[in-house]
């Protein structure tokens, strides 16, 4: 079931996220660095204040499966939630504003008050999708999304909008992609102080509650290093470092998210209906597909980030980028590996308190090594930061989590894992090509193609059953 749900995933991904690498493509063309720095900023400063409503997403899925068949009690709490969240703050951003003396930028926190509010509704109802394991309403919303932030975003940038153009592309691609599933799935919910008394109500809170710290010093994991270089630097050093990061976040951090789409949903339906062995079973499989994705899609992306930045970066943010990608790629695969396998220690043993302070410990470490190495070394410093505090990060969720609910310490099958991508590896060093776009091109296909035939050899995750049943559908 995981490998089906997974690949369903992917493909709903799959257009998706080659439209956001055309997305980075043209607006890193079209855009000058320092407009491209504003508008990073702005989605960073929407992804802090974004945490505020991040718990619910994570409530909704934890608590929907054992309320799918009356679900209108938990919606209406979730809803009501949503609304006095979007007050306080709107409040708060208002405030905002009338301590800003920069007309550009008063006009940009107006606008990242709306984002926030439709993004956060918009990722509310992915998550939805996610929870009842419906892969194709998730692509349609994703799909939609990026196609309509890119067409409108572009075409505003064109038309001189600079910061603003990209922002509010995204405002009408969310915005767009999130009526069907706002009037089908919430029509029925109640906003009123009276569900929030409930226990129910009580229950999510005081599970969602530990979450919202712990998305805080996880942003001060992954989105700082933006606001740090703003401020160290300047807006235009931020846009070469986000476009760089843009792309390592797009391949490696994507496939590995599809995977723990398909995967966190399955593991909780087993804690729920068969206990903790068919959820530790569950959790073996997730991990080694997680680290079958991850590794090999991150050894590849270093070896041709050459190629990489050379087609989806601007002129102008191609070199900062091909020097931060190895070190940024790193990091996403250790970041994976600890949110998407070893955090669920946490999430599923109902201790996300304990979470907090494991993530706490590698911000600060994080908030230091950026004071430190980014006036030394500058927009590669934060790359070096970023990575050194995931492997803290990571180190700190397998000792701690042991203590609250038993995750596979390796997943099954790693030895294969890395002895395909050996092969892999060995194989790509000899394959030489001018020109990016076919470097690029057969070095994924013939690399990919070893990959497969090492999972076929070791039998990794069923591989070779799998083939088979598939050579016997077709002969």
């Amino acid at each position: 079931m995981l490998k089906r749900h997974s690949l369903a995933y992917l493909i709903a991904r799959g257009g998706p996220a080659l439209v956001s690498f055309l997305t980075i493509a043209v607006f890193t063309r079209l855009m000058t660095t320092q407009a491209y720095g504003r508008y990073q900023l702005v989605v960073a400063g929407v992804g802090l204040a974004a945490i505020s409503f991040r718990w619910l997403r994570l409530s909704l899925l934890r608590f929907l499966p054992s309320h799918k068949e009356r679900p209108k009690r938990l919606f209406s709490i979730i809803l009501s939630f949503f609304v006095l969240i979007s007050l306080a703050t709107g409040g708060i951003g208002l405030a905002t504003i009338c301590f800003i003396y920069s007309s550009t930028w008063q006009g940009l926190v107006a606008v990242a008050i709306l984002l926030l509010w439709v993004k956060s509704w918009y990722t509310l109802n992915l998550d939805l999708a996610r929870s009842r394991l419906n892969p194709r309403r998730y692509g349609w919303l994703r799909l939609t999304k990026v196609c309509l932030a890119l067409g409108f975003g572009a075409l505003l940038v064109v038309w001189g909008f600079g910061a603003f153009g990209p922002l509010l592309g995204l405002i009408v691609g969310m915005a767009v992609a999130a009526i069907g599933p706002s009037w089908r799935d919430w029509k029925d919910a109640l906003v009123h102080t009276r569900v929030l008394k409930t226990r129910l109500a009580r229950k999510v809170l005081w599970y969602g509650l530990p979450l919202t710290a712990s998305f805080a010093v996880s942003f001060i994991l992954s989105g700082s290093d933006r606001l740090l270089i703003g401020w160290l630097i300047d807006d235009s050093a931020t846009g070469l470092y986000s476009a760089g990061y843009d792309i390592t976040q797009q391949t490696i951090t994507t496939l590995m998210s599809v995977i723990n789409m398909a995967a966190y949903p399955l593991a909780v339906k087993a804690l729920e209906e068969k206990g903790k062995d068919a959820a530790y079973a569950q959790m073996h499989e997730n991990g080694t597909l997680i680290l079958a994705i991850g590794l090999p899609a991150t050894v590849g992306l270093i070896m041709l980030s050459s190629e990489f930045c050379t087609l989806f970066l601007g002129q102008e943010f191609r070199d900062t980028g091909i020097r931060l990608l190895p070190w940024i790629s790193v990091g996403a695969l250790l970041s994976g590996i600890r949110a998407y396998h070893y955090d669920l220690a946490f999430q599923l043993g109902n201790r996300t308190v304990n979470q907090v302070w494991v993530l706490g410990g590698a911000a600060v470490a994080n908030l230091g090594l950026n004071l430190w190495l980014i006036p030394a070394f500058g927009v590669l410093g934060a790359a070096y930061a970023t990575t050194a505090s995931y492997a803290i990060a990571l180190a700190l969720s397998i000792v701690f989590g042991r203590y609250v609910l038993r995750v596979p310490m390796v997943p099954e099958g790693w030895a294969k894992v890395a002895a395909s991508t050996f092969v892999m590896v060995a194989v790509l060093y000899i394959v030489e090509l001018e020109g990016a776009l076919l470097s690029l091109v057969v070095n994924i296909g013939v690399g990919g193609a070893v990959y497969l035939a090492g999972a076929y050899v070791t039998d990794l995750l069923g591989a070779r059953q799998a083939a088979e049943k598939v050579a016997r559908r077709i002969w």
